[in-house]
């Protein structure tokens, strides 16, 4: 009789364990538990960031990214050798004709509320020909082509991953100099602009880090598995790192920023495997928990680049308040634009404040 019990028992206290198991790897697979320590013991020292700038610059050179070779020569960034300095940037942006409410309304910020004035320049990803004689009427701007036909197919076909912003960047610094990038739903309320100028003068580029996200999500969960691959990286070594904002960018032409920030990152965006536009877009990065969950495609790869770079020295290179700065959306038109996706209330940015008098 006891016999029996025990052997019930014990076939109980099996049947326990066994649910248990199976229940936890079913949780792990879908994603909504993860073992950290275990994946963080699992990281090779080798793909950690480094506390020797040289030795990150030496990793991010290496970046075996040879499908974008082909390309490089046009943009200036084969070989590099003495640039001539600018210091009075340009501002750029880009929009294709379902942005183009967002970027009149940035335009007109701008060409009336901006400090210093400087020159406007928009670049057509999109637009219809209408748009493109109207977007800089009375001379607000200046409109440029950008060359589709030149590059991958894959720039054009999925807009969405912007992997065409970083070549439109490095086309403005090829012919300016010197740059500040904004996304058409940036909106800075005084119009001041001279902190993230002064800290590109001296540092060479300006962003913001760990800006308009709640909660908090690591890079490693915030990006492909692809991209990371292609770079050569290990996820588990950003897994303490946070986004850099790609919205909004400050960066001077000179053998720093072409070396180790626009090479490589140009590079990724015109290899289809690295800036993975073949990925889903996928706005719920909130609920982000396991590597790979969602994907920011341009900002990931420069998060990658930048948290390299500038391991230890991030602060040196943050916009934080020295730009006051956020994103704005006009609220009728909230579902057409990919990059106000992440928008959930007024947290994360604001109406637009002249979206009655802009929308198309």
């Amino acid at each position: 009789m006891a016999s029996t019990f025990r052997t019930r028992w014990n076939l109980h206290v099996l049947l326990i364990i066994m649910t248990a198991v199976i229940v936890s790897y079913t949780l792990v697979r879908m994603g909504i538990i993860e073992l950290p320590d275990a994946q963080a013991n699992q990281c090779p020292e080798s793909a950690l960031l480094s506390s020797n700038k040289n030795e990150n610059q030496m990793k991010i050179v290496n970046y075996p990214l040879v499908d974008s070779k082909r390309y490089l020569n046009r943009l200036g960034l084969q070989t590099i050798g003495d640039l001539k300095e600018v210091d009075e940037p340009v501002v750029v942006t880009a929009t294709s004709a379902n942005h183009i409410s967002l970027a009149t309304g940035l335009i007109n910020r701008l060409s009336s509320n901006i400090t210093p004035k400087l020159k406007i320049v928009v670049y057509d990803v999109g637009m219809t020909d209408d748009q493109r004689k109207t977007i800089c009427a009375e001379g607000k701007c200046e409109v440029k082509q950008f060359p589709f036909d030149e590059y991958p197919d894959f720039l054009e076909n999925y807009l969405p991953s912007h992997a065409w912003k970083p070549v439109v960047i490095q086309m403005a610094l090829q012919e300016f100099g010197f740059v500040i990038w904004m996304d058409s739903a940036v909106y800075i309320p005084d119009g001041n602009l001279q902190g993230g100028i002064d800290i590109a003068k001296k540092e060479g580029i300006a962003a913001g880090h760990r800006k308009l996200a709640n909660p908090e999500i690591n890079l490693a969960y915030e990006t492909d598995s692809q991209t990371f691959k292609a770079l050569g990286e290990e996820a588990c070594a950003f897994k303490k790192s946070f986004r850099f904002n790609a919205a909004l960018i400050f960066i001077k032409r000179n053998a720093f920023t072409y070396n180790y920030i626009m090479r490589p990152w140009v590079s990724c965006a015109l290899t289809k495997t690295c800036i993975a536009a073949d990925t889903k877009f996928y706005s719920n990065c909130a609920s982000a928990n396991k590597y790979g969950f969602c994907h920011r495609f341009d900002q990931s790869v420069l998060s990658i680049i930048l948290n390299r770079l500038y391991h230890l020295n991030i602060d040196k290179i943050d916009l934080k308040d020295r730009v006051r700065w956020t994103k704005c959306y006009i609220k009728e038109e909230l579902a057409k634009f990919n990059e106000m996706a992440y928008i959930k209330n007024e947290q994360d940015g604001i109406q637009c404040p002249e979206s009655e008098a802009v929308k198309q």
